[in-house]
């Protein structure tokens, strides 16, 4: 891993590793995917293509006007980078309506490939509130490295208006 400049002590960085893991099991979001490029890819690249990853699965589930669906309707996720300096991929935490799940899973592949050809995607439904806060504390594993903190997203971030052109 690359040495940066910290802002923060190690222990500091705990701290706020703790924090986040401790709000994050409050949250409903009970499924679990893994975002693989396998390709050497940079931080703003990576998450240009999760961004692309998520219009696609959307536009997947719900026609390229999926915009008109509420977003509280929609896919919400939090994403957390792991190696970023090698084979960055990300550990998403998802919420995904009910009765769209089967065709997430169905379709995130294909949605994913039409991104990154060389890109994987790989679910884990946890079968148990225990095994959902274990996977929640997984995916957060690095996150006591500022880096990965710094670069975590949530896909809120992604959303804009839509364009003229898109709504007509």
């Amino acid at each position: 891993m690359t040495k940066i400049d910290s802002q923060h002590s190690y222990t500091e960085r705990k701290e706020l590793q703790a924090a986040l893991r401790s709000f994050l099991v409050n949250l409903d979001l009970p499924l679990f995917v893994t975002v693989t490029f396998n390709k050497s890819l940079s931080i703003a690249k990576a998450q240009k293509l999760l961004n692309e990853f998520h219009y696609e699965i959307q536009k997947s589930l719900w026609g390229k006007k999926f915009y008109r669906i509420p977003a509280e309707q929609r896919i919400f996720f939090i994403a957390f980078p792991e190696h970023i300096d090698s084979n960055i991929h990300y550990h998403l935490m998802l919420k995904v309506p009910p009765r769209y799940r089967v065709l997430f899973q169905i379709h995130a592949q294909k949605a994913l490939s039409r991104v990154l050809e060389s890109a994987d995607v790989k679910f884990k439904e946890p079968q148990s509130p225990a095994d959902v806060i274990k996977t929640k504390f997984y995916s957060t594993k690095d996150l006591f490295n500022e880096l990965n903190y710094e670069h975590f997203v949530i896909s809120t971030q992604f959303q804009r208006k839509p364009s003229r052109e898109q709504m007509s």
